[in-house]
């Protein structure tokens, strides 16, 4: 889930960047919106990697705490693929398959 509020020029998260809500982001953001507080986003899927790519190459400013969101951005601002993510229900899965 992903909760949205806006103050001002700016978007504030809450949540998981992913899935469904990713196109929520899409949906409000406002290309004229400064800074997009990113400090209580749990986690960010590749589709939520993407429209921050988009935000920041638009010239979006961002605000982040933790260290999976800070690594993110840092990759974004060295121009860097975003790191792919493996998520782990689906190694366990994978582990408990049986041929």
């Amino acid at each position: 889930m992903l909760r949205i509020t806006q103050d001002g020029q700016k978007l504030i998260l809450h949540g998981q960047l992913a899935g469904p809500w990713v196109n929520e982001l899409r949906a409000v953001w406002d290309k004229s919106l400064a800074v997009v507080d990113l400090t209580n986003v749990t986690f960010v899927d590749e589709a939520g990697a993407e429209v921050l790519c988009s935000m920041n190459n638009a010239g979006v400013k961002f605000v982040a705490r933790g260290v999976d969101t800070r690594q993110l951005l840092e990759d974004m601002r060295r121009k860097a693929e975003p790191a792919r993510r493996c998520c782990l229900s689906w190694l366990s899965s994978d582990a408990d398959r049986k041929d």
